[in-house]
């Protein structure tokens, strides 16, 4: 009896964790501020998940005058936020800290992890930089009409926690029909 109330246990516990981390992403999407944000795609492929599309984005990498100490405080895999403002149509980076600033109308603080910093610039991962296609599917995204316009509607929750709500080339969504 006792080992059918761990097995029961373990099993509960991982329910739950798997539960946790769903919800969170599911929370970000539906609560989050969309922005809209420009893309690169490069085009891997994983062994183990098939094919996805390697996003970059403009603000993956930013210039060191947009930490008040010019990125030299910032070490690599340390947590900051880059507080991003509305334009037309993209959002701009505006700042970056170590802390969650507080942010004003028409801007968001994205959590990131610190890539490299220095006099050279400051780069980042938001965890926004694979999307998983149909297989075969990718190079459509670095194709020469794609090329340029591609962009990625992100939702941002107030805890700056982040999920791509979909991809558009141009205004168009990226939607992968069945071959």
């Amino acid at each position: 009896m006792r080992r059918g109330w761990l097995f029961g246990a373990a099993l509960g516990l991982q329910l739950l964790l798997l539960s946790g981390v769903i919800g969170v992403k599911a929370y970000t999407l539906q609560t989050g501020t969309p922005i809209l944000l420009k893309v690169a795609p490069v085009d891997p492929w994983d062994a183990f998940r098939g094919d996805y599309a390697r996003l970059g984005y403009d603000v993956s990498r930013l210039e060191a005058t947009l930490l008040p100490s010019g990125g030299s405080t910032l070490r690599p895999n340390q947590s900051v936020y880059v507080v991003l403002r509305r334009g037309n149509p993209f959002w701009q980076a505006v700042a970056v800290s170590p802390a969650r600033p507080p942010t004003g109308p028409d801007e968001v603080a994205l959590k990131a992890r610190v890539i490299y910093a220095g006099a050279q610039g400051i780069g980042l991962e938001y965890g926004l930089e694979s999307f998983y296609v149909p297989e075969g599917r990718a190079p459509e995204l670095e194709a020469p009409g794609a090329r340029g316009r591609l962009s990625a509607e992100v939702a941002v929750d107030r805890f700056g926690n982040s999920a791509i709500r979909r991809l558009l080339i141009g205004d168009e969504e990226v939607r992968f029909q069945p071959r």
